[in-house]
């Protein structure tokens, strides 16, 4: 017995607060908190916009954490991913045996052409 569900059911996410499931908001409470707390330490230091810049790549893989999701994968999975493919990744390289069974037929046709166009010089020459 087969039940169909409609897409609206089967992508349902429980929300816990303001619409965030629990994921999403522990991940968001992380990355303002993790904001916050370097843009307080480091206010006095080098101001609020040089704060700002540095706050953001670590408040980003938080945020990224909790709420990017690419065709099911998570933001460390496709993280991974990219990584391999673009650095561990091996070429394919095409070898097809009948390319070199035609290249070779091709070289021994042409060494024929060149034996043969030698003969005919050679009758030609006798002729004369």
């Amino acid at each position: 017995m087969e039940i169909e569900l409609s897409e609206d059911l089967q992508h349902y996410k429980e929300s816990i607060a303001m619409g965030l499931n629990a994921k999403q908001l522990i991940y968001s409470i992380l990355s303002i908190g993790a904001g916050a707390g370097t843009v307080l330490l480091l206010y006095d230091k080098i101001g609020i916009t040089a704060s700002c810049y540095v706050a953001t790549p670590i408040v980003t893989p938080l945020a990224l954490t909790g709420f990017y999701n690419y065709n099911g994968l998570t933001f460390w999975q496709h993280m991974k991913k990219i990584i391999k493919f673009s650095f561990f990744n091996r070429p394919l390289v095409f070898y097809n045996r009948a390319i070199e069974e035609m290249k070779t037929e091709y070289l021994l046709e042409e060494k024929n052409k060149v034996k043969e166009t030698k003969k005919n010089r050679k009758r030609n020459k006798k002729k004369e």
